[in-house]
């Protein structure tokens, strides 16, 4: 009689099938004794995922003596050990900066990828996973549920391509491969934090200077080169161009006092119903509530009218 070989595939199609009936049949302690110890049984014979042996250096791996490691290696070499060896990191007490290397075999290390069961995957990992319609999702694993008190099992939570929420359980879950945890953030990420802060500067300088011309203008009689008298409004249609305490009116008529800066929020907001949106463009800007008199606004307000008929 020739000897047959069963599929991994079909393998893990039955262990779900015992899963199914585990969770939605009623059975007494004999046979779901019967079926858990079946269900090792299949899992046993499952074939172990291969060891990784290439891409080794930074990588992050468990050691069965050190714990967690990092492998600082990018190949193995021998020394007389099967399989040969490798150099991970790991931390310690003893040196000044926190670590040690040392020699370990490479099949003393088990990676996150040959985790081979999504039960098997530790809470707040986070994977490409694979649900039962062969669709492909980056998820993360938690310990409960969707909610913090829930039991149910649906512990893979993720989004659709839609960005609607999802949940699955385990069984209905095939692992796909782990997702890299984000690095630190590159020179160049710095040097844009650098120049990002250094424009939020600058922006509240250019505000400090219109508020001291506002005041300079309101107190010299706000005149201009040819005599006329200059409002303590302007029409403005760029909400990059409100400043924090400026007094603002939009086009539904609400008003409200700048407090937080477009160059920080993308788009101010104000301690009163006045909103920012585009939709409520153009707005009447004062360098301050106390320049929005009566007069002042009436004015403003036939002016922009007039602009927005033409």
């Amino acid at each position: 009689m020739t000897e047959q070989t069963i599929s991994a595939e079909k393998v893990r199609g039955v262990i779900s099938e015992i899963d199914d009936c585990l969770d939605g049949t009623y059975l007494n302690d004999q046979a779901r004794r019967a079926l858990e110890a079946a269900k090792v049984s299949m899992e046993n014979i499952l074939p172990a995922p291969p060891q990784p042996t290439t891409g080794l250096l930074g990588r992050w791996a468990k050691s069965e003596v050190h714990g967690d490691v990092l492998v600082v290696s990018d190949r193995t070499f021998d020394d007389g050990e099967e399989g040969g060896l490798v150099v991970v990191a790991a931390l310690s007490e003893r040196p000044a900066d926190g670590k040690e290397l040392y020699n370990v075999p490479l099949d003393s290390l088990t990676f996150p990828e040959q985790a081979t069961r999504p039960e098997d995957v530790p809470a707040g990992e986070a994977w490409r996973i694979r649900d039962t319609e062969g669709n492909e999702f980056n998820a993360v694993k938690t310990s409960s549920g969707y909610y913090t008190t829930d039991r149910s099992g649906y512990t893979w939570l993720f989004c659709d391509h839609d960005g609607n929420g999802h949940w699955l359980k385990d069984k209905e879950a095939t692992l796909v491969c782990p997702l890299t945890p984000e690095r630190p953030a590159s020179d160049l990420q710095a040097k844009y934090d650098e120049l990002e802060q250094k424009y939020a500067e600058l922006d509240r300088k250019y505000f400090d200077l219109s508020v001291e011309l506002s005041i300079e203008q309101q107190a010299n009689g706000s005149r201009n080169d040819w005599g006329d008298e200059q409002p303590a409004w302007r029409i403005e249609h760029d909400h990059m161009n409100i400043r924090v305490g400026e007094y603002i009116i939009d086009k539904a008529g609400d008003g409200g006092t700048v407090t937080h800066a477009s160059s920080v929020y993308r788009r101010p907001r104000t301690n009163g119903s006045a909103l920012c949106l585009p939709l409520y463009a153009p707005w009447i800007v004062f360098p301050n509530k106390d320049a929005a008199t009566p007069e002042a606004i009436e004015e403003a307000k036939r002016a922009r009218d007039k602009e927005m008929d033409k």
